[in-house]
């Protein structure tokens, strides 16, 4: 009989489970977490064990299309149902609930412009309605992978070393943004502010700020200082990472769908090999 693959669900299956306990009081039984890094790379997670031989010898990975950018641009509002979108193949949806008794309900989509997250929330029974199991779920859900990302960013790194230093990694209240949707308190700021900054940016002065903008040098300081204090970041060099992340300064989309226009990168649905 064929050997089941070595693979990370399987090497880490006691932390996994031990992650997992919460999804019980959600109604659910099982979890999967897609990371889509912007080189076309995948990390795969989940406690899904016994689809680990069928999955990745018997091609069913083929029949499984959450990892592909067509899923991700379709998932506007950020989330989609399993019954109303085509993410895996009938024959694949059928096999899940006769012969695992698996019941995929919906996919939580949160892309970013260096790793996209997919997290699939799963049932062992048919929900009777998804929609309202969905908002039933959501809050508690993201909870969930927000945690379960954190317990395992250390082998996520390890895994793909290129990211080391990325944004998305290394940015905790990012990434749960990233994950929520928003972050916790949204912080808007005036033109003038966002001109100050974005000057600062280039490494000006506050006196030249003030005389590119016609305000005096005391008026710069005094914007830069009151963002500062709103971010709660005590140097300007913080400061302006904090406003790159939330979209102030640039438009990096962080909490927007993947543009249509954008290359098609060829995700291939695997899980990163360790040796034993």
């Amino acid at each position: 009989m064929e050997e089941i693959p070595y693979n990370l669900s399987l090497a880490y299956k006691e932390q996994i489970d031990e992650m997992c306990k919460p999804l019980v009081s959600m109604g659910l039984k099982h979890a999967v977490m897609y990371l889509l890094f912007n080189d076309g790379s995948t990390f795969v997670l989940s406690n899904l064990y016994s689809l680990a031989k069928p999955y990745y010898q018997e091609g069913l990975s083929k029949e499984d299309y959450v990892y592909t950018r067509k899923m991700l641009i379709s998932a506007t509002p950020g989330y989609y149902l399993y019954e109303e979108t085509p993410c895996i193949s009938n024959h694949f949806k059928k096999l899940l609930a006769k012969q695992y008794k698996v019941y995929p309900i919906y996919n939580l989509v949160r892309p970013h412009a260096e790793c996209s997250f997919v997290f699939s929330a799963i049932r062992d029974t048919p929900s009777e309605s998804p929609q309202l199991f969905y908002e039933k779920t959501l809050q508690k859900f993201e909870t969930f992978c927000i945690q379960f990302v954190d317990a395992f960013l250390d082998l996520i790194i390890h895994c793909n070393p290129t990211y080391r230093f990325s944004f998305i990694l290394t940015n905790k209240k990012l990434r749960d943004a990233v994950i929520r949707q928003g972050y916790e308190e949204e912080i808007t700021l005036s033109m003038r502010q966002q001109e100050c900054l974005w000057h600062a940016m280039q490494g000006k002065s506050a006196k030249e700020i003030g005389q590119q903008l016609q305000i005096s040098y005391f008026t710069v300081e005094t914007h830069l200082k009151n963002i500062r204090e709103r971010f709660h970041c005590n140097s300007l060099n913080k400061l302006l990472l904090e406003c790159i992340h939330r979209g102030i300064i640039g438009k990096m989309g962080v909490f927007n769908a993947p543009s249509s226009t954008k290359p098609d990168h060829q995700f291939h649905a695997h899980e990163p090999q360790l040796s034993k």
